[in-house]
């Protein structure tokens, strides 16, 4: 299957606008916060989840039939209740087109191991604006 373009991102289906979806899960406030001033503007909807139960939830009442709808995850490896990258697991089958970053401040060969699994991308913290902005740029070409 042929990668998309950053051009696959803009198109618009006729009759029917594109919307672009963030859903940032992480349980430090200041975090989501920085995540949605650095990449945020690029999405029509951002949503966000304190907590790996409350992730679960919004993706389980996710539509991912919906072709209008293009959705980028960024969860956090270690959340209260449930653990992020479990969750994520757990709805893979869900998510099995929709682009995931991964940010963790203890990244490890087991954690890389379960994010490429699941077909993500790893970003350890703390990162740079820059690099948080190429992990975006890169899952929107996945």
């Amino acid at each position: 299957m042929a990668t998309p373009s950053a051009a696959h991102w803009s198109e618009r289906p006729v009759g029917r606008a594109r919307r672009n979806h963030l859903i940032i899960a992480d349980d430090h406030e200041d975090m989501r916060w920085l995540v949605r001033k650095l990449v945020g503007v690029q999405f029509s909807r951002v949503d966000e989840d304190a907590d790996g139960r409350m992730l679960l939830w919004r993706l389980l009442r996710t539509d991912f039939a919906d072709e209008r709808e293009r959705l980028v995850v960024i969860a956090d490896a270690a959340m209260p209740i449930y653990n992020g990258l479990d969750v994520l697991h757990a709805t893979s089958d869900l998510l099995e087109h929709v682009p995931i970053i991964v940010i963790t401040a203890f990244p490890s060969p087991a954690t890389e191991v379960r994010v490429a699994a699941l077909g993500g991308i790893l970003l350890a913290k703390p990162f740079a604006a820059d690099e948080l902005i190429a992990a975006v740029e890169r899952a929107r070409m996945l």
